[in-house]
């Protein structure tokens, strides 16, 4: 094999793992996919739960512009209360809860995948492995087919 061949090879060895590292692993490679359709999943889960969330909110809000019984619970949870009325304070029960549940966060996992430049390493390294391997294989072949004369003189 001729050198031109050799390095032509070596770096199309270092070519091919670089594409190979950088489309298995890289920032836009399949592990890469697989985790942008994980958060897609999430996200979609998110979605559902926080339409049903907003339906009971648009719920109660309707009921709270219209239904006189749910305004005036709401008013006295308030403290608000009709000519009268006295508030009553029961011990050991707490009051009303007046949070509501708006649903969740998708938080994106971190980005954990390797820099190109470190395909770009590896890639460089293994043409520079296979070419001084082939060129040892080379200088061996050579050595068996075309035997240096020895450096012993013969007698005339």
């Amino acid at each position: 094999m001729s050198r031109r061949t050799r390095v032509a090879l070596a770096l199309y060895i270092g070519f091919v793992i670089y594409s190979l590292g950088v489309f298995l692993w890289g920032r836009t490679g399949v592990a890469a996919g697989f985790e942008l359709s994980a958060l897609r999943t999430r996200l979609e889960a998110n979605m559902v739960v926080l339409q049903q969330v907003n339906g009971q909110l648009a719920a109660e809000f309707d009921a709270l512009r219209s239904d006189p019984t749910t305004i005036r619970l709401e008013a006295r949870q308030l403290g608000y209360l009709e000519p009268g009325e006295r508030p009553i304070d029961i011990v050991g029960r707490p009051n009303g809860d007046t949070s509501f549940a708006v649903g969740t966060l998708v938080a994106e996992k971190a980005q954990r995948f390797p820099n190109d430049s470190l395909f770009r390493g590896i890639g460089a390294g293994s043409a520079l492995i296979f070419l001084l391997t082939s060129g040892i294989v080379a200088r061996r072949k050579n050595a068996h087919i075309h035997p240096r004369p020895s450096s012993e003189t013969e007698p005339h």
